[in-house]
């Protein structure tokens, strides 16, 4: 190395680190190898061999200054014939990590296209927003931890509910995380099973108090047993069963039990309760099979309600033929209609306001036609002062029916005649 090139080598460092000041002082010999390299090549006009050693410093160093101040002086001194592609290879590759946010490594490739080309104005932007965003993110980051750590102590309470909450909102601060929905799901999970466990367990209690109204114990007293196995923690199940249990033998006989089980039975019955009274006399049955009573009260209401899903389907045929004709305006075909449905049973709220309006309807129409006979035979029997009179009331009736208004000009084209004849003869 000759003395020249040594003292400029110097004159480099010194001005290296003047322009970086202590942090590049405290970088690894390696950066300093390199820029000794790159002011070499530099010195020697190999430019494009210092543009790669340059930027193999910048790598070590990416906050040094004082190889990009360089690598500009090399653009202008050898620009570089690649660099266009090179500039657009990573800004692409940028691009593609930003749609993955994978803001980092975005970050890195906008760096180079800025060290390829400072005057454009995207790379800066986009590092700008990058370091905005991640700053975001350490945010939502650190707010995201702390709800965690508050949802897992609230998980480990078994407050299952609170706990949910605060994983939603750290779900919603860093959406990719997986934690948070994997707890959320585990928390719905656990949601579902707590609701079918008492789902099953509402269904025992309901029959077991089905059977203990129809005073069927020995029943009751098995399902309220199916009930506890599921929820054994639960007083209601526990207490009927220290009732049942405290009855006397004679109370819980099989006559006695028989007796008022029909006795309920026929009671449901009565007020045609069919789908209770069944269950009711099911129960007799399986107290005495042998008996008929219960058998032949079944088939009765069997055929009870067969004719009333009859009548249903005969209500339900009518009101659709009432429409139908409402629909075209055959009012009086479809207020029969509405009359025979009312025979079967009350009519619905809706059918009902369309029979009001269609009796509305009919009574104007039957008003109207009155009216016009009215003004017609006033007409007829030249009582043509009357007969405008009326025809002017059935026009406001029906505005948009032309014959009142055509009745009142022919009335008027034979009062003026009839002046004119009467001026004639005088």
């Amino acid at each position: 190395m000759t003395f020249r090139s040594f003292t400029i080598i110097l004159i480099f460092k010194i001005l290296l680190f003047s322009a970086i000041g202590l942090k590049a002082q405290q970088q690894s010999g390696e950066y300093e190898k390199i820029i000794l390299r790159a002011e070499q090549y530099f010195d020697q006009k190999n430019y494009k061999q210092a543009r790669i050693e340059y930027e193999n410093a910048i790598r070590i160093n990416p906050e040094s200054s004082y190889p990009k101040l360089k690598l500009n002086q090399i653009r202008e001194l050898s620009p570089d014939p690649d660099e266009g592609r090179r500039y657009n290879s990573f800004i692409t590759e940028a691009n593609r990590l930003m749609g993955l946010r994978e803001y980092t490594k975005a970050r890195e490739q906008y760096f180079w296209a800025n060290v390829i080309k400072p005057e454009e104005s995207l790379p800066v932007q986009k590092i700008k927003e990058i370091d905005a965003t991640l700053v975001e993110l350490s945010r939502k980051k650190e707010l995201y931890n702390r709800s965690i750590k508050t949802a897992d102590s609230l998980f480990k309470l078994e407050l299952f509910q609170d706990a949910q909450t605060e994983y939603l909102y750290a779900s919603g601060l860093l959406p990719d995380e997986p934690y948070a929905r994997n707890k959320i799901n585990e928390i719905n999970s656990r949601f579902d099973q707590a609701r079918k466990q008492q789902s099953n367990y509402e269904k025992h209690i309901e029959n077991a108090d089905q059977l203990y109204m129809l005073q069927d114990y020995e029943a009751a007293l098995q399902a309220y047993n199916e009930a506890i196995k599921i929820k054994p923690d639960e007083r209601y199940p526990q207490n009927m069963i220290e009732r049942i249990t405290s009855m006397g033998a004679e109370q819980r006989s099989l006559e006695t039990v028989y007796g008022q089980v029909i006795e309920n039975a026929d009671r449901l019955f009565n007020e045609a309760d069919y789908d209770a009274s069944r269950t009711g006399y099911e129960h007799a049955l399986r107290l005495k099979p042998k008996e008929t009573y219960p058998t032949e009260r079944i088939a009765e209401i069997e055929r009870r309600i067969e004719d009333l899903a009859k009548s249903e389907a005969d209500y339900i045929s009518i009101l659709e033929n009432a429409l139908r004709h409402y629909e075209k305006q055959e009012y009086a075909k479809a207020l029969t209609q509405y009359r025979n449905a009312e025979k079967i049973k009350a009519l619905d709220s809706e059918s009902s306001r369309i029979v009001h309006e269609i009796t509305g309807i009919v009574e104007a129409e039957k008003k109207y036609n009155q009216a016009l006979a009215d003004a017609d035979n006033a007409f007829n029997s030249g009582n043509y002062q009357m007969a405008i009179e009326k025809y002017t009331q059935v026009l406001d009736m029906k505005p948009e029916n032309t014959y009142p208004a055509e009745q009142i000009a022919k009335i008027n084209e034979i009062l003026a005649n009839l002046a004119d004849q009467e001026k004639a003869f005088n």
